[in-house]
């Protein structure tokens, strides 16, 4: 009998706990449920839909990953939440990779490389200024490695990973720990793409 607003808030909640216990389709179901009160309702659901979009990639279905990627990005194109299409083009230019399509993968990189100059000067001292600028660096590196140029990936790994460890000691107690225990993730991960790019060097050691 909750508001819609309320509801739409516990069915992340509740998705986000559910896939931290590895319980993706019961988190999923949340998720939709949530998106579906949310526009229903004229409730923001971009955070359910970026966290949908993730669950589907992660499980395998990067179809309808993509189509909850594209939702955002269409449903925040417009200067008051344009920043939120950092992340989202990230992850599109990834899941477009997933697919073995370079081409649209390479085309939401160049999108958010123009999206990051035009905003990085109006962040200031943002507490996410370093997360924005992360994502772009994550996104090229997905994208040179994808095309076999592994000494530019790791670079570009490199320097989403320091960023990132800034970001974590940075929010440390100022965000959730869903937020938090999600930039950890991508912490690893980032700290194991730089060991693959490594070892398709030929520098096995290193990887």
């Amino acid at each position: 009998k909750a508001d819609a607003r309320t509801l739409v808030a516990f069915y992340l909640s509740r998705g986000d706990a559910r896939s931290d216990l590895g319980r993706l389709s019961e988190a999923i179901a949340d998720l939709r449920e949530g998106i579906a009160i949310g526009h229903e309702n004229g409730v923001d659901v971009t955070a359910l839909r970026s966290q949908l979009g993730y669950l589907y990639s992660w499980s395998g279905d990067n179809k309808s990953a993509l189509q909850s990627f594209l939702a955002i990005a269409q449903e925040n194109d417009n200067p008051e939440t344009e920043l939120r299409l950092i992340a989202c083009y990230r992850f599109t230019s990834q899941v477009y990779i997933y697919l073995g399509d370079l081409v649209h993968a390479e085309e939401y990189v160049k999108r958010n490389d123009a999206l990051i100059e035009r905003k990085l000067p109006l962040l200031g001292n943002d507490k996410f200024r370093d997360g924005y600028v992360r994502e772009v660096h994550f996104g090229r590196g997905r994208l040179f490695e994808a095309r076999g140029q592994y000494r530019e990936a790791e670079e570009q790994y490199r320097i989403a990973n320091d960023l990132t460890q800034q970001l974590i000691s940075t929010l440390a107690g100022a965000v959730s720990a869903t937020f938090l225990s999600n930039l950890e993730t991508a912490r690893d991960n980032l700290i194991a793409s730089g060991g693959r790019v490594k070892e398709r060097q030929g520098r096995f050691a290193e990887g």
